[in-house]
């Protein structure tokens, strides 16, 4: 069963570059401050949470539901500090995850650390603060945990080329959610502005875009082959609104 499980070239593979304030939030996210009911006291001690909700189930248009699946991290046995490990089904491995938290500025303990799946619960996502977010996953780490939490739902091992086809508009549509918000929020957060508001407040207006026009640029992601149009015709409106503001 260990083969038919997808798993990354190397463990670093599965996280994206940097948790950005500026990313929308996202399954896979790793965060400080937030307690999964039903967690032990050991296990919510250790205050690490990781977002497993589906991309698309967090959401109602460019809000967050007011609650999100989510899993405690702890460390577990058997899981390795630094490698990606074959088996454990009912966790996510999260190798070098120390390493990860500490290039975002963030201090936890190098341990086994492993994201408890089987004890998953709904979260309320206003605890959810993009400045506690300590980790993020790449697209391939995201395929990867959707698998496994589907895997340890069902035991059945969906395929992870499934997977990165049909989530593909939804991961686009986050980097231009996160492209937009670093051009267009992130100066305004620098001369004062409140991050939370703001972020809020671009999400809406990023929403009104996304579903203009005929077809809308959603559409066009979600058509399989004019996502590079639709990128290109984002960028055009942020430079419009730039420019509108200069």
């Amino acid at each position: 069963m260990a083969e038919r499980l997808g798993a990354p070239s190397g463990p670093l593979d599965i996280y994206h570059e940097e948790a950005s304030w500026y990313r929308p939030v996202a399954t896979g996210d790793i965060f400080r401050g937030v307690v999964v009911p039903g967690a032990t006291d050991e296990d919510a001690a250790f205050d690490l949470t990781m977002i497993i909700a589906h991309p698309s189930a967090m959401r109602k248009g460019a809000e967050l539901e007011p609650r999100a699946r989510a899993a405690s991290i702890a460390p577990v046995q058997g899981l390795s500090k630094k490698k990606w490990p074959r088996g454990s089904f009912n966790v996510f491995p999260l190798p070098l995850l120390s390493a990860v938290a500490a290039a975002n500025g963030f201090d936890i303990n190098d341990e086994q650390w492993g994201a408890l799946l089987e004890l998953a619960a709904p979260i309320e996502t206003s605890q959810l603060d993009v400045t506690r977010r300590i980790a993020c996953l790449s697209p391939k780490g995201i395929h990867l945990l959707l698998q496994r939490i589907v895997h340890s739902d069902t035991r059945f091992p969906v395929k992870e080329m499934t997977l990165a086809k049909v989530f593909s508009p939804k991961l686009e549509e986050l980097e231009m959610l996160q492209t937009w918000n670093e051009d267009l929020v992130e100066p305004n957060v620098s001369s004062g502005a409140d991050l939370v508001e703001a972020l809020l407040a671009a999400a809406r207006a990023f929403e009104v875009v996304m579903n203009t026009g005929e077809p809308s640029l959603r559409e066009m992601l979600e058509s399989g082959t004019r996502a590079g149009e639709a990128q290109r015709l984002l960028a055009a409106e942020i430079r419009r609104r730039r420019d509108e503001h200069a």
